[in-house]
């Protein structure tokens, strides 16, 4: 039991990732909520460049996402339902909110009040939200084309990665694996560079998915090198090692572009490169807690300090998010100008309160999405019990859910 548990330490429940990638969901917000303000002082100023790196939070993401995914293929491999269970889970995570959040915004809400100019120009080009392939088309325009629903242009990534890396995974041995997710880390990063010094804008290149792929494959080599023989010893052990130079050399990178302005279309795309490296060194920090000793038994009563759902072995139930990641009905109410919460807005008030809708409809869409987009490793699956709709803040996540139990995963993971 011992050699088993020694073996492969970053696979089942991680309980260390779950605060992480609520860090990545408050760099995230950070940019929505703060990125777009105005300074008025030198605190202000900080303030604006800090949230500015919130951005980030996105590779983070990414890093996260290429790891879980790829742990549970691989636990799951050889499985009778391989396919049926991954897709349909993805499908039922993410699916049921997704389309109900663009269904209400350019179905149900322009039926029931005029739509802002902005909020009509997006539903005028829906049809790249409902195929996700909302990417494409903000990289073919270098621009956020879509307001108010720009930043579903990640979530495509995540399908695109869904749809095709289980067939990859099932291909192929998981020494050709590591491989694979290497030459796609030299290749992303290859075509970032040609493509910045043909001059395409930082925008098209960000959102691109082939340029993204070198963050999932850093965290998908990952879950494959740990399920070698020795594979997680050695990677705790050069965790800290990669960390530091990682971090180091996306430092220097950084002050040398900030200081000379030069060469920026090779070092921004080995920045982010190097950014992707650095988060793969944190997942392994994070996810490598000791199980044995004093800080073992610390690890045992840990309870992440940001957590979406959590469920016991024990006791199948949903807990409440926390409330700075709940979304009520009054939640969107106070995200509307004042004077549209009067009962009888006027024609011009009606417009104004279906943008303020949209805006915390779509704000509120980023957490929710992403923590159902992205999944907490080998925890069973919370089914939701009779009347524990009345008791959680949000219907949506517990109807996926419980439809998602339908499809059980594997014997040694779930997603």
């Amino acid at each position: 039991m011992r050699a088993a548990a020694t073996s492969r330490p970053l696979s089942g429940r991680l309980p260390g990732l779950d605060g992480l990638r609520g860090c990545a969901i408050l760099m995230v917000m950070a940019v929505h909520f703060v990125g777009n303000a105005t300074p008025r002082t030198p605190a202000d100023q900080v303030v604006l460049k800090l949230a500015s790196y919130g951005l980030l939070g996105v590779d983070l993401f990414f890093v996260l996402s290429g790891f879980l995914i790829t742990g549970l293929l691989l636990d799951a491999k050889g499985d009778p339902h391989y396919f049926r269970n991954f897709y349909a889970r993805r499908t039922l995570r993410i699916f049921p909110l997704y389309y109900a959040v663009l269904a209400i915004l350019f179905v149900l809400l322009p039926a029931v009040v005029a739509l802002p100019p902005a909020l009509e120009e997006s539903r005028v080009r829906q049809a790249w939200l409902w195929t996700y392939t909302a990417n494409f088309l903000i990289a073919s325009e270098s621009s956020w084309a879509l307001p108010y629903v720009s930043h579903f242009w990640s979530l495509a990534i995540e399908e695109h990665f869904y749809l095709v890396w289980p067939l990859v995974v099932f291909a192929v041995r998981r020494r050709t694996l590591e491989r694979i997710c290497l030459s796609v880390i030299t290749g992303a990063l290859a075509l970032r560079i040609a493509l910045s010094l043909q001059g395409v804008s930082e925008i098209s290149i960000s959102v691109l998915t082939p340029c993204r792929l070198d963050a999932i494959c850093a965290g998908a080599f990952l879950a494959a090198f740990a399920r070698r023989e020795g594979g997680p010893a050695l990677l705790a052990r050069r965790s800290r090692t990669l960390l530091l130079l990682a971090g180091g050399a996306a430092f220097v990178v950084s002050a040398f572009c900030a200081a000379t302005r030069s060469g920026l279309e090779i070092l921004h795309p080995i920045r982010g490169t190097l950014y992707a490296i650095f988060f793969a060194a944190v997942v392994l920090l994070s996810a490598g807690r000791p199980e044995g000793g004093a800080r073992g038994r610390r690890g045992a009563a840990y309870r992440p300090p940001i957590r979406l759902i959590h469920s016991t072995n024990t006791q199948q139930r949903i807990r409440p998010a926390p409330r700075a990641l709940t979304v009520s009905r009054t939640d969107l109410i106070r995200s509307l100008p004042r004077r549209t919460q009067r009962t009888t807005p006027s024609a011009a008030s009606a417009t104004g309160s279906a943008s303020g809708f949209a805006s915390g409809l779509s704000n509120a869409t980023t957490v929710l999405v992403i923590g159902r987009a992205w999944p907490t490793g080998a925890e069973p699956l919370p089914s939701a019990a009779a009347g524990s709709s009345s008791k959680t803040p949000n219907c949506t996540i517990i109807l996926a859910e419980d439809w998602a139990s339908r499809f059980p995963a594997s014997r040694n993971s779930t997603g």
